[in-house]
């Protein structure tokens, strides 16, 4: 019991899943004096016990109903106690009392299993039909097995709390994974060679290819057009190399499904080892076509506007006038030719100057048109004020660029906006404390009143947003969309859509923007952040698409019901079985699957509303249905928020055929159980009726070799060693038998410890060397210099491994070798014998490992002495996992070669 007790701890110790342990284990316990039938049951959240794990011979009625014991059934209660108890069953079978199995039972013992402070986890439970009750020394064995039970539990629920936060981590990664998926950008990961190894959805949607399609190839070679290959290869050799940096926000075209360029602005990053190796560049863009195409626009614009009735100027980066149209130097009180080769600040006070300069610097930063309202001075001192349009142009040259621009007198409109400010102020204050983002915008869309919520939301300080238009901060990709809504506001009075729009820190949100029009140029706006509720929505819907993709693609039933057993939603499989009562939705689930008019009795659904546990349960099907048994599993919904428990899911399986199995195999069980009986019988009869006269023979003959009733003569000494040595011969081969026997009958145990296999193979050479140099046979060896100790039973490896290397000296002709070698890996340790002779012939290697099947060679030699060797090599080498085959060719002999596990058993 010690080796067993021993055998258990270790196997416990290595284990890392609880139903897996407690199968290995309760295997072991069946083999304790008086044990029949063990298990073992966890407690559960609301009290009572599941079963886990259980080993023995239990018929299938009984089984049902002994899976869980509720908290106030007198099972749990007695577990509850804390106490070691053993009883006849009929003190706790409670309505099996009448089953003939409980009536057969004898004792019934239940051990609790506990924490460190005593609260119980789990309960073991043991039974025995034996009349005489479960030995004193086997009680304590099992109470010291139920110690290690409670500490693998323990150990296992750790280890299960640390995979999930795991699993939690790899939750977060997917949904990182479903926010790039969301993002309204360009996004790729690229190895060092420009391999894709993760796009984003935008991606698809922008090329017109799926992410399969995608993933995989070279971005350069598939995607970017032929003429700019060349130069954005030479950037990435420079990137990886450490030769150059990324340059942001610079655009280049691809191509996308149908052959059409689409411009991006991309803004680029790399990923570096802890070697400084760049080991995955990081690629987003957003798709700029459509803005290039509006500032082409905005430029023709521009054009015609200088030729109207407006003021066009020209300057350099320095601010030198190198053309200017009358307009412009009228209203300043100068003729053109006055001014030109002067420098704008002839316009500017010098207060004005700074903010001039301001403008001039933005717009070269932003390469983008923009508007201000700008003050000038005239000839004569007095100032005035303009709405100032502008532009950058770029010359061929680095530095050669000029500074176009537009602008109009707007004194009387500056004189009306003052007066209608002062009449404002009430409106103001309103806007100051509202907690929505306000803007007041002109009729060109500037911004000429923010309140502070605005600001907030956007990031920009008050003076920064007065210093833009309405195109500035919203997302390239809706300005179009912004556009026409500005103009159905100036055209209908009101507008109210959703737009994206871009903070002052880069990032990117959705505001749902609702105008009205205050007068011919003001505009009120009121924006809300609604980034999160759309995001959700989008989630949500994409949540519902794919819950209805996967309930559609599950074979087995599936039937969702809520709180009050409605069904919600089933799948096709559920319409096909129940095709009579569809539609199945909104019926009780006890209506449509059972024809009845009330709740089934015991019903599993209402159990796992009732626990908040996994239920299963057999359930019949419909009588005219081809599905007659259904397998039932119930999973409890539950609200992530209040935990509530808000419906269930049925997950409903076909096993009308299984259950027909179940049927026959229960039939078979019963044969195989009197068969087992018959052979443990005869066992018994042929070990004592041959033993006890071989015994007899043996110790006789040797007192008659050892003169105990007078001297013999040679002759006479000779027989007597022939009786006492073919005696021996055969007690062996009983011995071998049963050994045989033992091994079939599954009662063989094998004692496993750590073995050394060289030293274990050095002593059975030392025993056959007088064998082999009988019979003038070499024995070869190929054995590595160290090969690593492994769990084994010695006796029963050594026994095999002696066997084929006894048959191998045997069959090798007089004057030729037995080679014998080994090799290992991190899995297994192979074994190789040959033995050199002349081989069997094919026909005879199927049976060559049957017990008492004579195998002859090619030249008619058949097996020495015992005709079980090889049969008890193969199975001692099977019962530690491994493999045994035989090769045969003519004139090179045979080769037995066999494979065992070199992990613990």
């Amino acid at each position: 019991m010690l080796a067993l007790q021993r055998d258990i701890a270790i196997e416990l110790g290595a284990s890392n899943n609880l139903e897996t342990a407690f199968h290995s284990l309760l295997k072991h316990i069946l083999s304790l004096k008086d044990i029949d039938v063990t298990a073992i049951y966890l407690r559960s959240k609301n009290g009572g016990f599941g079963l886990i794990a259980y080993e023995g011979d239990v018929p299938e009625d009984i089984l049902k109903n002994i899976q869980h014991y509720p908290a106030d059934s007198l099972q749990a209660k007695i577990v509850e106690e804390g106490k070691i108890r053993y009883m006849p069953p009929e003190e706790i079978a409670g309505t099996l009392k009448d089953k003939e199995y409980i009536k057969e039972m004898e004792t019934v013992g239940i051990i609790p299993i506990k924490k460190g402070d005593g609260e119980v986890i789990a309960s073991f439970v043991i039974a025995s039909f034996n009349p005489e009750g479960i030995a004193e020394d086997t009680k304590i064995v099992l109470e010291s097995i139920a110690v290690q039970i409670g500490n693998l539990i323990l150990k296992i629920k750790s280890e299960d709390e640390l995979k999930a936060r795991e699993k939690e981590l790899k939750e977060e990664k997917e949904r990182t994974g479903e926010c790039l998926d969301a993002a309204e950008f360009i996004f790729l990961l690229l190895d060092p060679e420009g391999n894709v190894t993760f796009s984003n959805r935008k991606t698809s949607e922008i090329l017109g290819y799926s992410q399969e399609e995608i993933v995989g190839k070279n971005w350069i070679d598939n995607f970017i057009p032929s003429r700019y290959r060349k130069p954005v290869k030479q950037v990435l050799h420079d990137i990886v190399s450490g030769k150059g940096e990324f340059v942001q926000g610079y655009e280049n075209p691809i191509l996308n499904a149908s052959n059409k360029e689409v411009v991006i602005e991309w803004h680029n990053s790399v990923m570096k080892n802890d070697k400084g190796e760049v080991t995955n560049i990081i690629a987003s863009g957003i798709d700029v076509t459509g803005r290039n195409l509006a500032q082409k626009e905005i430029r023709k614009f521009k054009n015609i506007a200088d030729r109207a009735n407006y003021g066009s100027i020209i300057v350099d980066i320095d601010g030198n006038i190198k053309y200017i149209n009358d307009y412009f130097a009228n209203i300043h009180g100068y003729a053109p030719e006055e001014v030109i080769g002067k420098n704008i600040s002839l316009f500017h006070s010098e207060d004005n100057l700074e903010t001039a300069c301001k403008f001039r610097d933005q717009l070269i930063e932003d390469s983008d048109y923009k508007h201000r309202e700008i003050w000038h001075i005239h000839r004569d001192g007095t100032e005035f004020p303009m709405l100032m349009g502008a532009v950058v142009h770029k010359g061929e040259k680095e530095n050669d660029h000029y500074i176009a621009a537009t602008g109009i007198d707007i004194t009387e409109l500056k004189n009306t906006e003052n007066a209608l400010k002062k009449s404002e102020a009430k409106f103001r204050s309103y806007i100051d404390n509202a907690p929505d983002g306000i803007f007041v915008a002109d009729e060109n869309g500037d911004y000429i009143e923010v309140n502070k919520a605005a600001c907030e939301i956007t990031g920009f300080s008050k003076d920064e947003l007065l210093a833009m238009n309405f195109i500035d901060i919203t997302l390239p990709e809706d300005h179009e969309r912004a556009i026409e809504a500005f103009e159905s506001l100036v055209k209908t009075g009101h507008t109210d859509i959703d737009l994206g729009f871009v903070k002052n820190d880069g990032s990117k949100c959705i505001w749902n923007v609702a105008a009205v029009k205050l007068s011919n140029d003001r505009y009120l706006g009121f924006a809300k952040d609604i980034t999160e509720s759309k995001l959700m929505e989008e989630e949500l819907i994409e949540s519902k698409l794919f819950l209805n993709s996967i309930i559609e693609s599950i074979k087995d039933g599936v039937s969702i019901l809520d709180a009050d057993l409605n069904i919600v939603r089933v799948n096709d499989a559920m319409n096909k079985w129940y095709a009579k009562n569809i539609p199945l939705e909104g019926k009780k689930c006890y209506e449509a699957y059972h024809d009845r008019d009330r709740p089934c009795t015991p019903c599993p659904i209402i159990r796992c509303m009732e626990t908040g546990e996994t239920e299963r349960n057999i359930v019949p099907g419909l009588p005219d249905s081809e599905a007659q048994w259904f397998e039932l599993l119930g999973y409890p919904l539950k609200d992530s928020t209040t935990g509530e428990i808000t419906g269930t899911v049925e997950f409903v399986k076909d096993i009308t055929d299984h259950k027909r199995a179940e049927e026959e195999l229960a039939e078979a069980r019963l044969h195989a159980r009197e068969v087992s009986k018959t052979n443990l019988e005869l066992k018994a009869n042929l070990s004592h009726e041959l033993r006890t006269p071989l015994g007899n023979i043996i110790g006789f003959s040797q007192l008659l070799h050892n003169d105990m009733y007078g001297k013999l003569n040679p002759k006479q000494q000779k027989h007597i060693q022939g009786i006492q040595k073919s005696a021996e011969q055969l007690m062996g081969l009983i011995d071998d038998i049963l050994e045989i026997s033992d091994v079939e009958a599954g009662k063989m145990e094998l004692n496993i410890e750590m073995v050394s296999i060289g030293e274990l193979l050095s002593d059975i050479l030392k025993l056959l060397k007088p064998f082999a140099e009988d019979g003038n046979v070499e024995i070869i060896t190929d054995i590595p210099e160290y090969i690593p100790a492994i769990n084994v039973d010695k006796v029963k490896i050594k026994q095999a491994m002696y066997n084929l290397i006894i048959n191998a000296i045997h069959f090798t002709p007089e004057g030729r070798n037995v080679h014998i070698s080994m090799e290992y890996s991190s899995y297994d340790l192979r074994f190789e014998v040959n033995d050199s002779g002349i081989g069997i012939s094919p026909a005879h290697l199927e049976e060559l490992f049957r017990p008492f099947k004579e195998i002859y060679s090619e030249a008619g030699m058949k097996p020495h002495d015992s005709v079980l060797g090889l049969s008890l090599a193969k199975e001692y080498i099977e019962l530690h996992g491994g493999e045994i085959e035989v090769e045969s060719e003519p004139g090179a002999g045979n080769t037995y070669i066999f494979t065992i596990p070199i992990q613990s058993i």
